[in-house]
């Protein structure tokens, strides 16, 4: 991933000696919204500004894990049925 204006957002830090505190926006799995679900990692906190569902992270990741192999369910399920890597000799 890589962060847009990474060099100013490091020299802001700086200027405020490393007090900063990181959130991070995603699109929020419940409402669907882009960036409206914010990850705070001080507080092991999610909440969405949109459908104001809030909880753990622990929690969250668990709902995108679930997301995520729905998503790629065949590709899954085609990994497990044989090697990814086949060998010719």
């Amino acid at each position: 991933m890589k962060l847009p204006n990474a060099d100013k957002i490091k020299h802001i830090i700086r200027l405020v000696e490393g007090r900063a505190e990181l959130i991070v926006r995603v699109r929020c799995p419940f409402c669907r919204t882009k960036n409206s679900l914010l990850l705070i990692g001080s507080t092991d906190k999610y909440e969405c500004q949109v459908c104001c569902l809030h909880g753990k992270l622990d929690d969250l990741i668990v709902y995108f894990e679930d997301e995520f192999e729905h998503r790629h369910r065949k590709t899954v399920k085609l990994m497990s049925e044989r090697s990814a890597v086949e060998w010719r000799g």
